[in-house]
């Protein structure tokens, strides 16, 4: 049947705007900390657009002089202000929570694999609606040596579960790369700042409108794969 099959498989899903909308949050604790530490002033939409990637990588791409110590630095003000201050501006993403539930009802393992860091990730989750309880494993970018676009985090959580991923769900091109260096088939969603036409060219396993629409696939997605696995035998 298929509901045998859904309990081997194993989902791996992005956080911040795959499965809560997070730029406010995130854009309102960076321009914080660029005003502690007395930085030009970046447009709102400037720091939108690097979203995908991890901090240090964000910060010294909008701010190349910085030192090593003083990227670090920001970056830890940045969390701070987030888990302190600007998670109140994170927003549920309409139905994810709901498909989260339903997918776990029905024998899916899943996991969060987020280029947050562990000290921001759950305060982020429960701003968000999102019940860390869902997960079997919830993965940051302070639990590996290379985050995504690399395939670390997905290999992390495969290797504490010892699951085999089976899809990446995420916003970013960097999640379909990472999903594509993992041997994972992705699928994107359509809730972050990255357009259409952008993450077809990556050409995704599927794409979707939002997390919403997920059970639904995957349950067609889960009958295909039954079907073409009875007629082999």
């Amino acid at each position: 049947m298929v509901s045998s099959l859904q309990k081997r498989v194993f989902l791996c899903f992005d956080l911040d705007n795959t499965l809560i909308g997070g730029n406010a949050a995130q854009v309102g604790a960076y321009q914080m900390a660029f005003r502690k530490h007395g930085l030009p002033r970046v447009h709102d939409r400037a720091v939108i657009e690097k979203f995908g990637i991890v901090g240090r990588v964000l910060v010294r791409q909008l701010y190349p002089f910085l030192t090593e110590r003083e990227v670090t630095a920001l970056v830890k003000d940045h969390d701070d202000f987030l888990v302190k201050t600007t998670y109140r501006l994170v927003k549920p993403l309409p139905g994810a929570a709901r498909a989260l539930r339903l997918l776990k009802q029905r024998g899916y393992a899943m996991a969060v694999v987020s280029n947050s860091r562990h000290r921001t990730l759950f305060t982020l989750m429960k701003a968000g609606g999102i019940d860390r309880r869902w997960f079997v494993t919830c993965i940051g970018n302070d639990d590996v040596l290379h985050p995504k676009p690399a395939a670390d985090e997905i290999h992390k959580a495969e290797s504490l579960t010892h699951l085999k991923a089976a899809y990446m769900i995420g916003d970013t091109i960097y999640d379909l790369l990472a999903a594509r260096r993992a041997g994972v088939k992705a699928i994107a969603v359509l809730t972050g700042h990255q357009k259409r036409t952008l993450l077809k060219a990556y050409s995704p396993y599927a794409l979707l409108k939002n997390v919403a629409e997920l059970p639904r696939f995957l349950e067609r997605d889960m009958k295909k794969t039954y079907i073409r696995l009875k007629n082999k035998t």
